[in-house]
């Protein structure tokens, strides 16, 4: 194998978020037969690292702008579930991390994405550390007051095991009191 070279700038720009950007690694030989695949790895995560050099997880559900012309949001599943904010709100980190959004948002998500692998993509494993379904379920199953994943024979219970594991997120993050805290109970005008 040859050696390595590592570019002296390695800052992408080209992007406007970082926010669900995912790599596939190729390497191939350098011998005969030159240009060989050897090995291939996909949807890998850049790591990201704060001022001080601490290196931060990737979010369960990465969260992006996008124009999404009059949606506030929208959870895409092209690939993984990633969370789009409407760019035309100028600060969306700001609106992401805003109580309202919050509380309005994030449970409506945790639904939908379970929905979807429950529902859409029939999946039920839980085993797999790296498929999203599977992280989802894992998740959603640990939830104080949640339950474990209803098996694929059992569609009766699967709405109810949603509602019941999107209460527990709610709950535990303290959602209504949240929201009741900023909501002046102003009228709709």
């Amino acid at each position: 194998m040859g050696a390595i070279k590592v570019p002296g700038d390695l800052l992408l720009t080209e992007f406007d978020a970082r926010e669900g950007i995912l790599f596939r690694v190729r390497v191939t030989a350098t011998s005969d037969p030159e240009g060989r695949l050897l090995a291939e790895a996909d949807q890998i995560s850049p790591i990201h690292r704060k001022a001080n050099g601490e290196v931060t997880r990737e979010p369960l559900l990465p969260i992006k702008p996008a124009d999404l012309g009059e949606e506030v949001f929208r959870v895409d599943f092209s690939n993984r579930p990633l969370l789009l904010i409407n760019n035309q709100f100028g600060d969306w980190r700001a609106l992401a991390h805003s109580p309202f959004f919050v509380c309005m948002a994030l449970p409506q998500a945790l639904r939908e994405i379970l929905t979807r692998v429950l529902w859409v993509e029939k999946y039920f494993d839980t085993d797999d550390p790296d498929d999203w379904q599977a992280r989802w379920l894992r998740f959603a199953a640990a939830l104080p007051g949640s339950s474990e994943v209803p098996a694929e024979e059992e569609k009766d219970s699967f709405e109810d095991w949603i509602n019941a594991s999107v209460a527990a997120f709610a709950r535990m993050h303290g959602m209504k009191a949240r929201f009741g805290a900023h909501w002046s109970g102003g009228s709709e005008s």
